[in-house]
This record gives C-alpha cells, sequence and structure tokens, in this order.
C-alpha cells in the first residue's frame, strides 16, 4: 500500500510549537528505546507494562538508509495512538531501526511515522499498520515493518514520493539478539506481528474512525 509522503513546512512548524505546545505535553507522551537496557527493561515489566521489540527497515530509492540517533543523523519515530483510551506515544526508535517499548496493554495503531533528514527537513508518512498487546508484564516481537521510500524532489529541492510498507517475520534473528541483549531466555518471548491494513482510517480526529480502526484490527488480530 502505498503512502505519500507529507511535508511539514517550517512556518507551520513555528505555528504549531507555539500554538500547541502545552496540548501536547498534557495528550503526547514518549515511550523511549529500551533496547539493551535491562534494568529498565526489569521496571517497566515489574510495573505492570508490557515489552514489545522489533524493527524499522527503511528503504529509499533502492537503497538501505540507515537510522541513526545523534542529532545530525536521519531518524525515524512513530507515533503510536492506543484505541481504547485514544492516548497518543512517541517512540523512540534506535540505531539501524531497532526498538524496545514499554506499553500498557492494548490495541495500538502507527498513525504516523515522523521523517527527519537534514538535507530534507521534517515529513510524515501515514502506514496505516497496527498491533496488539495482549496481556501485562509480557514480552512481544511484534516484526519488522520494512518501508520502501522512492523519493523525488522539485525545482526548489522539495521532496516528495510515496511509500510501500510491508510486516515482515524475523523473529528467529530476532528473538536471541534480544533475548541476550535484555538478559531473558528466548522461550519467554511472545509473538504479536503487526499487521499492515489499506483500509484503516488515515486520520483518528472522529468517533467514527476510532470505532472503524478497532472493528478492523479486532477483526484482523483476532484471528492471528
Amino acid at each position: 500500500m502505498r503512502s505519500s509522503c507529507h511535508h511539514v513546512f517550517p512556518i507551520l512548524r513555528l505555528l504549531v510549537l507555539l500554538g500547541l505546545t502545552f496540548t501536547l505535553c498534557a495528550c503526547v507522551s514518549t515511550s523511549q528505546n529500551l533496547s539493551g537496557k535491562q534494568a529498565s527493561i526489569a521496571t517497566s515489566l515489574a510495573e505492570g507494562n508490557s515489552v514489545v521489540f522489533g524493527k524499522i527497515h527503511w528503504i529509499e530509492n533502492g537503497k538501505e538508509k540507515k537510522i541513526g540517533k545523534g542529532l545530525f543523523d536521519f531518524y525515524i519515530k512513530p507515533s503510536l495512538l492506543r484505541l481504547e483510551d485514544k492516548t497518543r506515544t512517541l517512540a523512540e526508535v534506535g540505531e539501524n531501526g531497532q526498538f524496545v517499548w514499554a506499553l500498557a496493554p492494548g490495541t495500538y495503531v502507527i498513525n504516523r511515522l515522523e521523517y527527519r533528514d537534514t538535507w530534507s527537513g521534517n515529513y510524515f508518512f501515514v502506514p496505516q499498520v497496527g498491533f496488539r498487546v495482549h496481556d501485562p508484564q509480557k514480552t512481544y516481537y511484534i516484526g519488522q515493518l520494512d518501508a520502501e521510500f522512492t523519493s523525488e524532489r522539485d525545482l526548489i529541492g522539495g521532496l516528495s514520493g510515496n511509500a510501500r510498507f510491508n510486516v515482515v517475520d524475523h523473529s528467529a534473528v530476532a528473538y536471541p539478539i534480544y533475548a541476550d541483549k535484555a538478559g531473558t531466555d528466548s522461550s519467554s518471548l511472545e509473538k504479536s506481528l503487526m499487521v499492515h491494513e489499506k483500509n484503516l482510517p488515515r486520520t483518528f480526529d472522529t468517533t467514527a474512525e476510532f470505532n472503524l480502526g478497532m472493528q478492523l484490527l479486532n477483526a484482523i488480530l483476532s484471528g492471528m
């Protein structure tokens, strides 16, 4: 499924920062990337959260684009929406796209992927991807999200294009890597793969959109 690249213009970014700062602070939390942080993972589980792990693999114009974590690196930051209570979370992704997040049980939509490149600016994509965190104090592998972005530039250097998204199961490789970093055993890990659904709403601003999203994901995820 294609997703268009949307440019966040500098003036718009300024207006958002000036006008919505307090609203965003009140409504959006941040989920740090806990990869390799054994103590933080253990604390999150003890507090009743679950832990999910996986990877985002970004291909741009046929070549892998490495995700970094430095100030001037290319990064992807997912925006998660929990459908049960409409809470929103900005989730961090580590180097090479790997992530480990502490989340409350629930049904989640990756409703946006924030894209930042030093030379291109800020953009976002709507991947139409969801997943479910079933039970508290469990660790779930949710898969690898592959993105293939075909980009082009206009006369003044503006970026545009389309992206295709696909979910891949690399658990055979991911399990031992995670278990080693987290200091746990692979046998304790469970699988709850993301799903890409082209009929998921592209925005979740109305009750009808929330209801449709929940109905679709319930139908798909209940059968997995």
